[in-house]
């Protein structure tokens, strides 16, 4: 895609998941918003058309937005985003959001989308941060002594 693509927030997101599978789940996030782009005519493409992947912190664990600015979209279609095996492309198979959110829940984490106002989509992933791994706990009995 020509699109520009923007990543923005935090820059050191660690998380306890399978790499490749949320490679995958992005790679496919990213592809989507791309392909949202080229259904547009291309008139209302502008200097303002982009793709941003946006980091955040939520307590436990980290957001990755995708987000595009493409075309007018609704809660009712984002809503059905994950429920639905059906297309909206004329080429798709309508299985690439059920892989992602496949790919999601295998890393213990969600995903949702919502509208993006005035237009456009936001799909969220959330992945838990990795568990602290608590120290281990040595009781000293000083009661005897080991002299």
């Amino acid at each position: 895609t020509t699109i520009p693509v923007v990543i923005e927030g935090e820059t050191l997101a660690l998380v306890e998941a399978d790499a490749w599978e949320v490679e995958l789940a992005l790679f496919n996030l990213l592809k989507n918003a791309a392909d949202a782009f080229n259904e547009v005519h291309p008139v209302r493409l502008n200097d303002e058309s982009i793709i941003r992947i946006v980091i955040e912190d939520h307590g436990e664990a980290w957001w990755l937005k995708v987000i595009d600015n493409a075309k007018l979209v609704n809660k009712e279609l984002t809503d059905k985003f994950f429920k639905q095996l059906k297309s909206t492309k004329i080429h798709g198979l309508g299985l690439g959001l059920s892989i992602v959110n496949s790919l999601t829940e295998r890393q213990a984490g969600r995903v949702w989308a919502e509208p993006n106002t005035p237009r456009g989509v936001i799909i969220t992933m959330e992945l838990p941060k990795p568990q602290e791994k608590a120290e281990p706990v040595y009781k000293l009995d000083h009661k005897e002594d080991y002299r």
